[in-house]
C-alpha cells in the first residue's frame, strides 16, 4: 500500500486495471460458459475501454513510439487492442 502523498506510478494504475479484470473473472468462474461471455461483454468491456484509453493515452499504443522500451505485455496487447 502506498504512503499518502506518494506519487502513484503508471505500472501501479496499469495493475490496478488489470485486477479489475482478474476480479471480473474470478466473480464468474462457476457460472455456465454462455453466461460468463455475456458478463465479460458487461462487466469486463468498459474495463478494457479504459485500459485501453489510458495507454494511449500514456502514448503505450502509439505506433510512432516504437522506440521506447516497454514490456513485451504490454506491446501484445496493443497490438490485440489495434486488431
Amino acid at each position: 500500500m502506498k504512503k499518502k502523498g506518494t506519487k502513484v506510478s503508471k505500472a501501479d494504475v496499469a495493475i490496478g486495471k488489470i485486477r479489475k479484470l482478474y476480479a471480473i473473472e474470478k466473480r464468474i468462474e462457476k457460472l455456465p460458459q454462455e453466461e460468463k461471455t455475456r458478463q465479460r461483454q458487461q462487466l469486463a468491456q468498459p474495463v478494457l475501454d479504459d485500459l485501453k484509453a489510458w495507454l494511449e493515452k500514456k502514448a503505450f499504443c502509439n505506433p510512432r513510439c516504437k522506440t521506447l522500451a516497454f514490456p513485451k505485455q504490454i506491446i501484445v496487447l496493443c497490438q490485440r487492442f489495434q486488431g
